[in-house]
């Protein structure tokens, strides 16, 4: 859940600072053409809803 996370917040990073993506990974080119697929609004509730989802995993189950 963290890296699906961790990608998510690069994505709204190359959103509104595209200079800003760290490409220590060689991925920034790939995480900027993936960036403008998406809206800000879905970018922000796909990482609310993964938040959401780690904070109610540590009530359940293992």
């Amino acid at each position: 859940m963290d890296s699906l996370l961790w990608v998510l917040h690069r994505l709204a990073i190359a959103q509104v600072a595209p200079g800003a993506i760290d490409n220590s990974f060689g991925d920034g080119e790939k995480i900027k053409e993936l960036a403008a697929k998406f809206s800000a609004e879905d970018l922000q509730l796909y990482y609310q809803i993964g938040v959401k989802s780690r904070d109610e995993l540590k009530f359940s189950r293992k």
